[in-house]
């Protein structure tokens, strides 16, 4: 990934989540269930100091991360000045690898 100011590579310095009133998805007795629509943001720094956030709308998925309805988050929020974004610019440098070679 590439600073979005000098053009230099990046690194992905750390996530963070707000906690503004949800416990956690459920099931009620009706079927239906809540969304979390608390802010999930990477913080990101390029090799000569700029930095930045970068936030993306949630979805609605099931314990497995398959959608479990069409809902999608708010397209932005109080707490920083860019739009959310669907997916991370740099998900594909993050891939966590299957550990169980390691295990075996």
């Amino acid at each position: 990934m590439k600073c979005p100011e000098c053009g230099s590579e990046t690194r992905h310095s750390g996530t963070s989540t707000t906690l503004v009133g949800f416990g956690g998805p459920f099931t009620d007795a009706s079927g239906s269930h809540e969304h979390d629509d608390n802010c999930l943001k990477r913080y990101y720094r390029c090799d000569n100091g700029h930095d930045w956030i970068e936030s993306k709308r949630r979805t609605c998925n099931d314990r497995h991360g398959q959608p479990a309805c069409e809902w999608v988050g708010k397209p932005s929020c109080q707490c920083h000045a860019s739009p959310k974004v669907d997916a991370w610019t740099d998900a594909e440098r993050y891939v966590v690898p299957k550990l169980t070679k390691y295990f075996l």
